[in-house]
């Protein structure tokens, strides 16, 4: 429905400021106090200074497709169906959390995945899969769209 999606891309959309500021955050004392410089994912940087072509290709296949399947995979699937029925609810959405932050390789965003698989948690238990899927969807449109301006 048009208000659930209102509903969970405005809710998106705060989480996607709070997330990104505690993941500087995070940047930060990596780099301060264990002198880690982390690095962007490498689709980052094909956003940020590929060619447009392939900036358009990775735009349908991260804000589109990535939503979808990522969702299918780690909520419908291993949260859902896999672990759910076998452990209480919160270890669960953590284990699929931890695992959909290690499918993304990138020690300067785990908190940002990590916080999203829980977020697009919550967002599954109360609106399901779709729910998941917009929310997921929003935040790699903002993320994607930072990125080509």
């Amino acid at each position: 429905r048009a208000r659930d999606i209102v509903i969970v891309s405005g809710g998106t959309l705060i989480f996607k400021a709070v997330i990104n500021q505690v993941n500087n955050l995070y940047v930060h004392i990596l780099n301060i106090y264990f002198k880690i410089e982390p690095k962007s994912q490498e689709i980052v940087e094909e956003f940020a200074f590929g060619e447009i072509y392939y900036k358009v290709l990775l735009f349908i296949l991260v804000v589109v497709l990535a939503p979808f399947v990522e969702e299918y995979i780690f909520r419908y699937y291993i949260y859902d169906k896999l672990l759910l029925g076998r452990m209480p609810s919160v270890a669960a959405a953590i284990i699929s959390a931890a695992l959909f932050t290690m499918l993304h390789f990138n020690i300067s965003g785990i908190p940002t995945f990590f916080g999203l698989g829980l977020y697009c948690t919550y967002i599954y238990e109360k609106r399901g899969f779709y729910g998941a899927v917009t929310a997921h969807l929003v935040s790699n449109l903002v993320t994607a769209t930072f990125l080509i301006i």
